[in-house]
């Protein structure tokens, strides 16, 4: 999903709000959000800000994100306070915003393209699963994704196919 062309102005957007989503497990509104300001190339960060557990969270750039970023911002130079993201018709030139129904249904299509089903929110549980399983805590994952409890969290962490295999005695 996060592999889009880079040829074109559209390939270079879908690849950065991939990236955004699997990499960071950023909500679809925290990344439809992110303005001129909002990454910061030099250092390799992004901010989002989380309306919805009212908090404002840095975090450094995986390599896919970075070079997305870089890709993308490139091209589209956003201004400080001004959304990153563009729309583009179906004949491929710009045209005006690109919003959350937008991105979610280019999330869907995504997706339908490699043969999946998938939402912008399966991003989320994709992330957390994925971190769990390489060995995150629960409490840096919970944070990093801006959930609020370790309950909520254990929402989102998809069950192992062997209920112990993530427990070390020794």
């Amino acid at each position: 999903l996060k592999a889009q062309p880079t040829d074109t102005v559209q390939g270079k957007r879908n690849a950065l709000l991939m990236a955004l989503l699997l990499d960071h497990g950023a909500r679809i509104s925290e990344v439809i959000s992110l303005k001129g300001d909002d990454i910061d190339i030099s250092n390799r960060t992004v901010t989002f800000h989380r309306t919805k557990t009212n908090r404002i969270d840095t975090h450094l750039l995986t390599a896919d994100s970075y070079q997305a970023a870089v890709n993308y911002l490139a091209l589209v130079k956003p201004e400080p306070g001004k959304s990153i993201w563009i729309g583009i018709n179906k004949g491929g030139s710009i045209s005006g915003t690109f919003g959350k129904l937008a991105a979610q249904k280019t999330v869907k299509s995504l997706g339908r393209e490699i043969g999946i089903e998938i939402s912008a929110h399966d991003c989320r549980h994709y992330y957390a699963t994925a971190a769990h399983r390489a060995g995150s805590s629960s409490i840096d994952i919970m944070r990093a994704g801006g959930w609020t409890s370790p309950a909520m969290l254990s929402r989102y962490i998809e069950t192992d196919q062997i209920q112990n295999a993530n427990i070390r005695l020794e």
